[in-house]
C-alpha cells in the first residue's frame, strides 16, 4: 500500500468517525403526519385532510454554541375542507409567531406527560404511533382555522373560531373533530388550484405588507399570516 492510498484510507476513516459522532450527538427524526378535519353541515358531515412531511434535525450550534436544539423542516400544505356552496375552511400549518406548530403538534400529542418536547422519548413515541390510526386532537392543539371572503384575494382572509363555525359559515355548521395520524402516505399537493395567488409568494412573506406599527390587537390576519402558513416545501 503506497502513501497516497494510506492517506485516503485514513481520511475515509476520519470522515466516517466524524460523521458517526455527528449523527450520534445531533440526530434527526422524520415522519409523515396526516391532519384530518371533519365538519358537520346542513347537508351532512364533510372532511378534508393533508399529509405533511416533518423533520427535526439536531443543531450543531445549540447548547454552548447558542441557538435552538433542533431545527424544523416541513413539506406540505394546509388542510382544506370543502363545505359546499363555494365555502372552504383552511386548517393552517402555523400560527402568526408560532411557525413550528406543524412540527410540534405530533410531539405534543403523543409524548408522555413527563417527556420534554424534543427528548428522545418524545420522538420515539411519535415514531411508535405510525399506523396506529388517527388520534383526536384536544382543542389546545387545534391548528389555526381561516376562510377567505374572496378566495382570489389573500387580503380577505378571516380567522375562524373552531367553537363557532356557524358564525363564519352559517347555521348548522360545526367542527366535529380534528385528528392526527402518523402514516406513510404521499405528501398532499394541489392547494395552489384553490389559492391561485399562492405559488408566487415566498414562505416568509405576509399576505399583505400592511399593518406595520399597528397594535397587535388591531392587526387583521392578512397582515400577520405568511404564505408559509398555507404552503411549505422547505427542503
Amino acid at each position: 500500500m503506497n502513501g497516497g492510498t494510506k492517506f485516503l484510507l485514513v481520511l475515509a476513516v476520519l470522515i466516517a468517525t466524524a460523521y458517526g459522532w455527528y449523527k450520534a450527538n445531533y440526530p434527526s427524526y422524520s415522519w409523515r403526519q396526516k391532519m384530518t378535519v371533519t365538519v358537520s353541515t346542513p347537508h351532512g358531515e364533510v372532511s378534508g385532510s393533508s399529509v405533511v412531511a416533518v423533520e427535526w434535525r439536531g443543531n450543531f450550534f445549540s447548547g454552548g454554541w447558542g441557538g435552538a436544539k433542533f431545527h424544523e423542516s416541513i413539506q406540505g400544505e394546509a388542510t382544506v375542507v370543502d363545505l359546499g356552496d363555494g365555502k372552504l375552511l383552511f386548517a393552517l400549518l402555523s400560527y402568526p409567531g408560532a411557525y413550528e406548530y406543524t412540527g410540534l403538534v405530533a410531539l405534543n400529542q403523543f409524548k408522555g406527560a413527563n417527556d420534554a418536547v424534543w427528548s428522545p422519548q418524545a420522538f420515539a413515541k411519535v415514531l411508535a404511533a405510525k399506523d396506529a390510526g388517527p388520534a383526536a386532537l384536544p382543542p389546545t392543539l387545534y391548528p389555526m382555522f381561516v376562510r377567505f371572503r374572496d378566495i382570489s384575494d389573500p387580503k380577505t382572509v378571516e380567522r375562524v373560531d373552531p367553537n363557532n363555525l356557524a358564525a363564519s359559515f352559517g347555521i348548522g355548521t360545526a367542527l366535529v373533530r380534528a385528528t392526527i395520524e402518523i402514516i406513510d402516505n404521499p405528501i398532499t399537493t394541489g392547494i395552489e388550484k384553490k389559492l391561485v395567488w399562492l405559488p408566487g409568494g415566498f414562505r416568509e412573506k405576509n399576505l399583505t405588507n400592511e399593518g406595520i406599527g399597528m397594535p397587535v390587537r388591531d392587526v387583521p390576519p392578512s397582515h400577520l399570516l405568511t404564505y408559509g402558513a398555507f404552503w411549505s416545501f422547505s427542503k
